[in-house]
């Protein structure tokens, strides 16, 4: 009998400081995505100022339900719950082997190196998932690099519903 109320105690024991670790290891783990986060650094990337449409570029958004409203605008459907969309668009007529610098509500959120025809996904989070209209501006520079002048620039807009 004495040897059943060890075992038990030993095993109680083992199991106690397993339960421990585990819970150091997940607030370890929290701290540690924490801390990555704060650490991310937004890449910085100006939004070319007074930029107007130039260039021979086709602009198509396509949303994942191909809804567009009067007026030719595509709808996005947002569900609330939600903290991250996409929205697909297709570029033709840039330059190919070069960056092309993507804006949404003069914020940048990428750059992406591209062909003569090409197609991406763009994220969408946080103030770029309010309902409402949005315009994504897609713009290469004639140089590498966003301080050289404009080769190409060209806004499309969108609703999130």
């Amino acid at each position: 009998m004495n040897k059943h109320v060890v075992r038990i105690g030993i095993s109680c024991l083992l199991i106690g400081m397993g339960a421990g670790c585990s819970n150091k290891q997940e607030e370890q783990t929290k701290q540690e995505v924490k801390q990555q986060e704060e650490n991310k650094e937004e890449p910085r990337v100006a939004f070319p100022k007074e930029a107007k449409e130039t260039g021979k570029v086709n602009l198509k958004l396509i949303t994942h339900n191909d809804q567009q409203e009067e007026g030719g605008i595509p709808v996005l459907k947002v569900d609330p719950k939600l903290e991250l969309a996409q929205i697909q668009i297709e570029l033709e007529g840039l330059t190919a082997k070069e960056e092309v610098y993507i804006y949404v509500d003069q914020k940048f959120v990428t750059k992406e190196e591209v062909t003569k025809i090409f197609s991406t996904f763009i994220n969408l989070e946080g103030d770029l998932l309010k309902k409402g209209e949005h315009t994504i501006s897609i713009a290469q520079y004639k140089e590498k690099g966003p301080k050289n002048e404009l080769k190409n620039y060209k806004e499309a807009k969108f609703k999130i519903d």
